[in-house]
């Protein structure tokens, strides 16, 4: 996009950054169409392995790692799976772990809006993502 269109984007209004972010590297690293990535801000909302492996045995999917990672507000999950997905299925998948809502309907709605478009790389790359840090 030229820069005199994004200069009259942002003075218009229309083009919002608010918050900015560092990618959890370690974590975003992982296969994407085979890991889910869930965050969790309360340290009571966080499953045990035994309840991931539980949700996995019912809806008949093979996790072969888990990783949990301590965040500044809460815990970041990857489960990687055997099995690959599409971009639907993961928002789904993260859905049922008890993802955070507010990141599901984020998720859900760039899928929703991206549905049918041919999407550059780049914004493609900035879906299901988790920071590592946030900056404002």
């Amino acid at each position: 996009m030229p820069f005199r269109r994004l200069r009259r984007f942002l003075k218009q209004g229309e083009l919002h950054f608010d918050k900015f972010g560092e990618l959890d590297y370690g974590l975003m690293s992982l296969p994407k169409a085979s890991t889910v990535f869930m965050d969790y801000d309360s340290p009571v909302d966080i499953p045990s392995i035994g309840e991931l492996h539980s949700i996995a045995r019912i809806i008949d999917i093979s996790p072969v790692a888990v990783c949990y990672k301590r965040t500044r507000r809460g815990w970041h999950i990857a489960i990687t799976f055997l099995e690959r997905f599409t971009a639907i299925e993961l928002i789904a998948i993260q859905a049922i772990y008890g993802d955070d809502p507010m990141r599901g309907a984020l998720n859900f709605m760039r899928y929703w809006q991206s549905k049918g478009k041919k999407v550059p790389k780049f914004w493609r790359d900035r879906s299901n993502i988790l920071y590592q840090k946030k900056l404002k």
